[in-house]
């Protein structure tokens, strides 16, 4: 006769195993659902944030146009403008204010709120503090009670960075829950010049009327270089005729700024050909420090139709085009003779 008992045990033993693989499945299966329910709901929150960033970072770009204008303005004009950027800014962070933050966000969203008031802060100091800066005599002078506006908004990429971003990041890989934290950025890179007094100055010499009449402002072409689509290069000389090979064809053309002034947005212009067959197109240096030169790539050349034609000798003729303040101009241009080949 079987043992009845141990059958018995036997019964419980398998019933155990069952329902502990139950429960097994079912954690798992919570867990699997509660992932996915993190992860759409910080997939949601950072969409949002995104809109938010959208609006600042249009903020940083007006204030970049603002930095880079060719045109000098009026300190109440500047002023109209910083603050119409600080309203920008503003609206960011009253928005950032009203975002429902997740589980894991729960501690870090109040660091999305503080970069971005730092962004107004810095708006908001060069607002008031430019009326003063144009009233001193000297561009260092005024460029030392702007600078540290300046040095706020490159604090709040920081803040975001560091506080806010990294430690989302951590946050979410701490729960398992794939989501990519936004990046910001306010103070364009070209734009860290304004982080120094001479910096911020040459921006007030820029800005003030009349400004550009006091002290040397003078730029030089120095070299053309031809660049194919194999990355062959051929520095055109105006002495000679240079076969260019028309595929993949830019030119690369380095200006000088013999100067006192960092110049910024220098438009570079190039002339292949004349009549109805004429092409012009034109790059854009972002700046050029007095002294130093810069090089900027002219391309996006059709080896087709839009070229002229091929074997002909063919003048091209390349501009640094003046800055205001520039009086001597002789050398900011030279013509070169070119054929174009397959």
């Amino acid at each position: 006769m079987p043992d009845l008992d141990g059958l018995e045990w036997g019964r419980l033993g398998l019933l155990g195993a069952g329902l502990l693989v139950v429960v097994l499945v079912l954690l798992l299966l919570a867990r699997s659902c509660g992932g996915s329910s993190a992860t759409s709901k910080n997939q949601a929150y950072f969409d949002q944030v995104k809109k938010v960033l959208a609006t600042s970072d249009s903020a940083g770009q007006k204030l970049h146009s603002l930095f880079h204008s060719q045109r000098p303005i009026h300190a109440t004009a500047a002023v109209k403008q910083l603050d119409a950027i600080r309203a920008l800014a503003q609206t960011a962070v009253v928005d950032a204010g009203k975002l429902q933050p997740t589980k894991q966000m729960q501690d870090i969203q109040q660091w999305l709120v503080e970069a971005l008031s730092y962004r107004v802060n810095g708006l908001n100091c060069l607002k008031l503090g430019l009326p003063a800066a144009y009233n001193e005599k000297s561009s260092s002078a005024g460029g030392a009670k702007l600078v540290g506006c300046t040095q706020r908004l490159l604090a709040s990429d920081w803040i975001y960075t560091d506080s806010f971003a990294a430690r989302a990041q951590k946050a979410l890989h701490a729960d398992n829950v794939d989501v990519a934290v936004p990046t910001s950025t306010f103070l364009a890179a070209d734009d860290q010049t304004t982080l120094t007094v001479a910096g911020m100055g040459a921006v007030l010499e820029r800005w003030k009327p009349g400004s550009v009449a006091h002290g040397l402002h003078g730029l030089n072409l120095v070299t053309v270089v031809a660049r194919s689509g194999d990355g062959k290069t051929v520095t055109l000389q105006s002495s000679s005729l240079t076969p260019v090979k028309a595929t993949g064809l830019s030119f690369l053309v380095t200006a000088h700024n013999g100067g006192n002034f960092t110049e910024f947005n220098v438009l570079v212009k190039l002339t292949i050909g004349s009549g109805s067959s004429q092409i012009v197109k034109s790059g854009t240096i972002p700046q050029i420090a007095k002294g130093t030169s810069e090089t900027v790539t002219i391309g996006n050349f059709s080896s087709g139709s839009s070229l002229p034609q091929f074997g002909k000798p063919i003048t091209m003729k390349v501009e640094v085009v003046p800055v205001p303040g520039e009086h001597t101009t002789s050398n900011n241009s030279q013509s070169y003779q070119i054929t174009f080949s397959l």
